[in-house]
């Protein structure tokens, strides 16, 4: 029986279960369907292996995703752990196959078990992963266009983008990531990708030479718009050649944007109305200019309680008042008896340990900022007072994560800690609160509007605004 064959790949191909058939052909009950899975690059050199227990995948033909609303078509059932980094630069791996009617289908489901997956550090260490529940839960793929399954067989790509997918929470260098997941689901024969070769003149002698490890950010958007109105399509690196590709592109416009890694002291390239044609391989190669860097300013929340962190964030701006993409940071307290800070790049975790005051200094291409971290007991039993949400504000593009920090002080703007706080949200539509800790909520832009995040201690509230654009 000849069988129609369609192919879905996710964000790292993972070989599965299901015979294979090189001769596409029509099935008695639908159309034969292979689950692929492909990986863009995971950003931490720290990270071994990003192993995810997949234990089923699904597809809809309805794209709400809400329960009831629609029949799930089981595709395939691989049960077995697939490690996101070991496929990148576009390869797939096989996860299994299935048979589906054919049709149009507009939403694609995995079920995840995170007690059977494991983030594993280069030292050996199993990394904490906080999963949205213990043991199996669904989470959804985002599907841009309808996925065609056809009688001539069709293959669609799951693309699992692992280096937004486990966000890595500033304020706890324990190795501690959260799992907010960005996948998309594609139809392969609608796609097309897009490769170059990174080059820079690091050394300083006038030849530009390959750069590695190159983030290359791959945007929706109009270019004549601010950047905060793009939002992320893919994204990729460079590999030790320089090279990179970012593969299974749906065909269309799109602004590229190359940035150097942090120890590269080499500036940014943006590029608009790169154009991707299905079936075909755009070739896009960046020299990165130099830059001197003119400014850095110390951002983040200044008030931390004993025995918990926060992160500062150092901004870097080089002349013509662009934001350098990764700068290499190095990070002091001067007055580690009360509160050390710990260098991650451009973040700095700082750790309160006794009360008092802590000047926080981050220094960066010979340039430094200073800002004063108030330390608080955290141990009196006062009221509290006031709740500041921070940052105030964010703009988001559909499909970005934030994260925003409760600071509890009592009348006298004591920092306090230990106070139990709940968040919520005025818009769940507009914005998810898809994970908390402590004083930390950890946001998912699901649609356009405005929206509020509020946290509240002991009857008294604090919030942010929250804009979110396409």
């Amino acid at each position: 029986m000849r069988r129609k064959l369609l192919a879905i790949s996710l964000g790292i191909a993972v070989a599965g279960v299901g015979c294979y058939q090189d001769e596409l052909g029509p099935s008695r009950f639908g159309t034969a369907t292979q689950v692929l899975l492909t990986d863009a690059p995971f950003p931490f050199e720290l990270v071994d292996r990003v192993e995810v227990y997949v234990v089923e995948v699904a597809a809809s033909t309805v794209a709400d995703t809400v329960p009831g609303q629609q029949e799930w078509v089981t595709i395939t059932t691989p049960r077995r752990r697939f490690d996101l980094l070991a496929v990148q630069q576009a390869q797939t791996v096989l996860v299994g196959e299935g048979v589906l009617p054919a049709g149009d289908y507009r939403a694609v489901r995995l079920t995840v078990d995170g007690d059977s997956s494991r983030l594993v550090m280069r030292d050996g260490r199993d990394a904490t992963v906080h999963w949205p529940v213990a043991g199996e839960f669904s989470t959804f793929a985002l599907v841009e266009a309808p996925l065609a399954v056809t009688d001539s067989g069709t293959q669609i790509v799951i693309d699992f983008d692992v280096g937004r997918s486990f966000a890595y929470p500033l304020f706890n260098p324990a190795f501690d990531f959260l799992f907010v997941p960005h996948i998309r689901a594609v139809n392969a024969a609608a796609t097309g990708s897009l490769t170059g070769v990174v080059q820079g003149d690091i050394d300083g002698d006038g030849s530009p030479e390959p750069v590695e490890n190159a983030s290359v950010t791959v945007y929706r958007g109009d270019p004549a718009q601010p950047s905060f109105s793009w939002w992320v399509a893919a994204t990729g690196h460079s590999d030790q050649r320089g090279a990179y590709t970012v593969g299974f592109l749906l065909g269309g416009s799109y602004i590229v944007q190359v940035d150097a890694p942090g120890s590269v002291h080499l500036g940014s390239v943006s590029s608009p109305d790169v154009a991707i044609t299905p079936g075909m391989a755009t070739t896009h190669s960046v020299t990165l200019p130099q830059f001197d860097a003119s400014s850095i300013v110390i951002e983040g929340t200044l008030g931390v309680a004993v025995g918990a962190s926060t992160a500062l964030q150092a901004i870097v701006r080089d002349t013509q008042g662009v934001v350098v993409a990764n700068p290499l940071v190095r990070w002091q307290s001067l007055n580690p008896a009360v509160a050390t800070v710990n260098d991650l790049g451009e973040y700095g975790v700082v750790s309160g340990l006794t009360p008092g005051i802590a000047p926080i200094v981050a220094t960066s291409l010979g340039l430094s900022d200073s800002v004063d971290v108030i330390v608080g007991t955290g141990a009196d039993t006062t009221s509290v007072a006031s709740v500041t949400v921070t940052p105030a504000t964010l703009t988001l593009a559909v499909g970005d994560s934030a994260v925003v920090t409760a600071i509890v002080t009592d009348a006298a703007g004591n920092v306090l800690a230990s106070r139990a706080i709940t968040w919520t949200t005025s818009d769940s539509s507009v914005v998810q609160i898809m994970d908390t800790a402590g004083a930390q909520g950890y946001l998912r832009a699901t649609g356009v509007g405005s929206a509020s995040v509020s946290a509240t201690s002991e009857a008294t509230t604090g919030s942010a605004a929250v804009t979110v654009g396409t």
